[in-house]
């Protein structure tokens, strides 16, 4: 038993991962001495003063295993049953009488029972807020990336300065400027032209000439509006005077 424990706290000690690994497995073997070494000290102590009152160190072990280790629910009832069938292979040789060993299998079994519909109970619910903490971070995760798009979709309707304060949870947004120009561009013979390309011309056309108004706008400080077929809206002095 020594020789165990002193592997398992090495093993803990210079292989924390294959501890975690091997845990339930590792834990179940050391209660099982733990429970053995009791059940044998019980049949040593059969015929001394009280010594009918050693099998109370299996609940404790019982208790250990299910509440402290922990190990899974299916596996402390295994070791609990395991542990009351080596106490009950070990009575032939006791000196007890029949009330005694009658009572304290009832207390084991009873111990055995508890515990584990305990442990099972607690285990369902570890799994069940395990999944609702899941669901909701999951739910967290969907508002977040669905509010980003909604951010982003209005800054590409509004003004960012505009957009900025709606976000803020400004609702009535009407202000003032004294000095405000308006640019209304529109390409020249441009119904003409657009007869005699093929509409992937066009629109590459299109788009390099209103790129070009774009970087412009951008480099003075002008909020472009919109853009509607050959046609360039744009202002300066609004939402930020400049």
């Amino acid at each position: 038993v020594i020789t165990y424990l002193i592997a398992l706290v090495l093993l803990i000690w210079l292989a924390p991962r294959a501890y975690v690994r091997l845990s339930q497995w590792l834990l179940s073997v050391a209660m099982l001495l733990a429970g053995g070494g009791i059940v044998w000290m019980s049949l040593l102590a059969s015929g001394q003063p009280y010594g009918e009152t050693y099998y109370a160190g299996l609940i404790l072990v019982m208790c250990v295993q299910a509440v402290f280790a922990p190990l899974r629910w299916w596996l402390s009832a295994a070791n609990s049953l395991t542990l009351v069938a080596v106490y009950n292979a070990t009575l032939p040789e006791s000196t007890l009488p029949l009330a005694a060993l009658l009572g304290n299998n009832f207390f084991l079994a009873g111990a055995a029972l508890m515990l584990a519909a305990g442990s099972y109970a607690e285990e369902r619910n570890a799994r069940l807020r395990f999944a609702h903490e899941d669901t909701i971070e999951r739910q967290k995760q969907d508002i977040e990336v669905q509010k980003q798009r909604a951010d982003a979709l209005l800054h590409q309707i509004l003004p960012d300065p505009i957009a900025d304060r709606l976000m803020d949870g400004n609702q009535t947004i009407a202000d003032g400027y004294s000095d405000v120009t308006v640019l209304f561009a529109d390409l020249s013979g441009f119904t003409e032209y657009s007869s005699s390309v093929s509409p992937r011309g066009l629109v590459r056309i299109l788009n390099r000439v209103f790129s070009a108004f774009d970087d412009a706008a951008e480099e003075l400080g002008v909020e472009k509006i919109k853009t509607i077929g050959d046609a360039y809206m744009a202002a300066c002095g609004l939402p930020n005077e400049v």
